[in-house]
């Protein structure tokens, strides 16, 4: 999995699907698996970064 330093915090990200950039965010308060069931569905349209 990706992970990037930024301002001294560690993240990750994952890339899926092809086509338009798609950049799904997740609120505070939510878990990183928010998007776990839309994803999919929109890596078949767009690039999602998530």
């Amino acid at each position: 999995m990706p992970t990037q330093t930024i301002n001294g915090t560690l993240i990750f990200f994952e890339v899926e699907g092809h086509g338009a950039l798609s950049c799904s965010c997740t609120a505070p308060w939510a878990e990183h698996t928010a998007w776990d069931v839309a994803a999919p569905a929109l890596a078949r349209s767009f690039q999602v970064v998530r």
